[in-house]
């Protein structure tokens, strides 16, 4: 069993993480501005700490509560449409990553999981013309070519992490762009499929004719280049995005 902080977990991500630490039988910090779900029950040895991540103390003051073994930092503005104004954004997502991050390491905690986006690249916000793709599928190694508050944000905390890893011998870093848990939204999806809003869909998806993601790409992102075998007679509608190396990881 071990104890690990979870920043943001009153959010859509960080409460679910959490539940799914919790049934694996260990414990959590759990930080967040905000009160926890009322349907999460935590566990005998866990603890809530109310706290804003752009207040370095108060990071401290909660991460020194009770020895961690590691820290998931997943407190963030999620997206440039909150109307939140561009400086609260990067205050939240860069200056609270630093003071989660920078904390973390002078405790000595060895193991920081930090949420990154797909948009580190500068992709969904990116204006269609100048959405231009190197290579794919995408890796931590992609080029970044931010547009808007939110996505150089997203990039700023993958850098910061990597100079305090730097700076701390017995940390590494690593950035993971994109990870997909299902049941986030399944039960939303269930509902409206009920209500016969993605009838179409659902069919389309069954049509034998649907095209592969490379047909895809092509089609949408003619002159990218495409890492030769990543898509296969056995794998054709594999993601645009190589997340091989935050399975290991992680």
């Amino acid at each position: 069993m071990v104890h690990i902080a979870i920043t943001g977990a009153s959010g859509l991500i960080g409460s679910h993480a959490m539940q799914y630490i919790l049934s694996q039988g260990h414990t959590v910090t759990a930080i967040d501005i905000a009160p926890l779900p009322t349907n999460i029950c935590l566990a005998e040895g866990s603890i809530y700490c109310q706290a804003d991540c752009t207040d370095f103390k108060a990071v401290e003051a909660a991460l020194r509560r009770k020895p961690c073994d590691g820290v998931i930092h997943l407190s963030a503005i999620p997206n440039p449409r909150t109307g939140s104004d561009a400086r609260t954004t990067h205050n939240v997502n860069v200056v609270a990553s630093y003071n989660v991050m920078r904390t973390a390491a002078d405790l000595g905690i060895k193991r920081i999981v930090n949420a990154s986006s797909i948009n580190a690249v500068g992709l969904l916000y990116t204006a269609d013309s100048r959405r231009i793709l190197d290579e794919l599928p995408l890796t931590e190694e992609t080029p970044r070519k931010p547009e808007d508050p939110y996505n150089p944000d997203a990039a700023s905390r993958a850098c910061l992490l990597g100079v305090i890893a730097n700076e701390s011998s017995f940390i590494s870093g690593h950035e993971a762009f994109f990870i997909l848990c299902d049941d986030l939204v399944f039960g939303k999806e269930c509902k409206e499929i009920e209500e016969g809003f993605y009838d179409e869909a659902i069919k389309n998806g069954m049509d034998p004719d649907t095209v592969t993601a490379e047909e895809l790409v092509r089609l949408y992102y003619p002159g990218t280049k495409l890492r030769e075998g990543w898509w296969s007679s056995s794998n054709p509608r594999r993601s645009l995005y190589d997340t091989s190396k935050a399975q290991k990881m992680l």
